[in-house]
């Protein structure tokens, strides 16, 4: 994979970590 590959995943994790923080906080 290249770094576009590379950088899609890391915002696909940084997506879920952000959604289980938001529904943590509530």
């Amino acid at each position: 994979f290249g770094t576009m590959g590379l950088t899609f995943v890391l915002i696909i994790i940084t997506v879920i970590f952000i959604s289980k923080y938001i529904k943590e906080e509530k």
